[in-house]
C-alpha cells in the first residue's frame, strides 16, 4: 500500500508550509500514488503558487 502525501509552503516564512497526507485512499501501487500525488500538486501549484513543493508516496506495511 501507498500513502500519498504533499508538503508545501506559499512563502519562505515557515509559518506557510502545510502538508497533506491521503489518508483515505491508501493506493494498491506506487505509480497510481505518483498519478495522485502529481494530480494534487499540479492543483496546489494553480491555486496557491506556493514557492516550495514537495511530492512523495510512501510505501506503508513489512515490505516498507
Amino acid at each position: 500500500m501507498w500513502l500519498a502525501l504533499i508538503f508545501f509552503c506559499t512563502s519562505n516564512d515557515v509559518m506557510s508550509c502545510q502538508s497533506y497526507a491521503n489518508a483515505d485512499e491508501l493506493y494498491m501501487t506506487e505509480n497510481d500514488c505518483i498519478i495522485n500525488v502529481v494530480s494534487a500538486s499540479l492543483y496546489i501549484t494553480s491555486e496557491y503558487q506556493p514557492v516550495y513543493i514537495q511530492p512523495s508516496c510512501i510505501k506503508l506495511g513489512k515490505a516498507a
